[in-house]
């Protein structure tokens, strides 16, 4: 009597069940990222130009912002940055008394700029 042989193992299922789960993650942030102002998404975008896993300083961020005339005004800028992270852009957000002084954003998210 031969042995029955399973279609598929554990491990392929584990894996097609990590990308379906990635998958649904990124249509997720692609959905908030569709939802915000066009003017945000600019801001957010600028970020594609940096390489994954680069810690961000606030400041530094808001200066190079201001530098290439996305805004004029730092108290905009800093109105966009809070919109960013309210919709959850970035990720291991160091903050001090002050607020937020560094950030990152994490790899799905630089995947979608």
């Amino acid at each position: 009597m031969g042995k029955m042989r399973i279609h598929g193992s554990v491990e392929e299922s584990g894996s097609d069940a990590i990308r379906e789960d990635k998958d649904q993650i990124m249509s997720i942030l692609k959905l908030s990222y569709y939802h915000l102002l066009p003017s945000t998404k600019s801001y957010f975008t600028y970020y594609a130009i940096f390489p994954k896993d680069h810690i961000f300083d606030k400041e530094y961020i808001i200066s190079l912002w201001m530098a290439h005339d996305y805004v004029k005004d730092e108290v905009v800028d800093e109105c966009y940055f809070e919109i960013l992270v309210q919709w959850f852009f970035f990720s291991n957000v160091s903050e001090e008394c002050l607020g937020i002084v560094s950030f990152k954003i994490d790899d799905l998210r630089h995947d979608m700029v």
